[in-house]
């Protein structure tokens, strides 16, 4: 917390946003863009939770020029519905996030529950893409610029072509 009362980081967003001369910012959960290819579904649930509590009790709720898109722990379906439910109608919550680095299908039967959630309460559904050396279809890239711009697109496709 700064003197003020205000996290670091929206001192840091604000300051952002004024530079960039724009008034919202809608922040997501970049730092966890590989969350989705962890081993353990439990972690990624655990660490999604306590991402989302931050950012919805931390953040928002000290600028209302911060929006957020809660992070979906999408391996486990019925953890995904629980988020949506927990944290819709929170203030400076307009959606949710999936990222998209993960080997699970977005067509499987058992996450429609979560779409119907969604759109039973009017929110967007967000696919964000990231790199991913791991990948065996990428890795004869040797730079992080082509990685950027190969695997961003790449594994949006995929969910879009499904």
């Amino acid at each position: 917390m700064e003197a003020d009362g205000k996290h670091k980081v929206v001192h840091l967003v604000t300051r952002a946003i004024d530079s960039m001369g724009i008034h919202t910012q809608v922040v997501f959960p970049s730092p966890m863009l590989l969350l989705g290819m962890h081993p353990q579904i439990e972690v990624e649930v655990a660490l999604s939770n306590a991402f989302n509590r931050w950012l919805s009790e931390t953040v928002l709720p000290q600028s209302d020029r911060i929006k957020g898109l809660m992070y979906l722990p999408f391996n486990d379906p019925a953890a995904s519905v629980e988020t949506v439910k927990r944290f819709a109608g929170r203030p400076g919550v307009i959606g949710f996030t999936v990222t998209s680095i993960r080997n699970r299908p977005v067509w499987y039967n058992d996450s429609m529950p979560l779409y119907r959630e969604l759109e039973e309460r009017g929110m967007p559904l967000v696919f964000h893409a990231g790199y991913y050396w791991n990948d065996p279809s990428v890795q004869q890239l040797n730079r992080f610029m082509s990685m950027h711009a190969i695997t961003f697109v790449h594994y949006n496709l995929i969910h879009l072509t499904n």
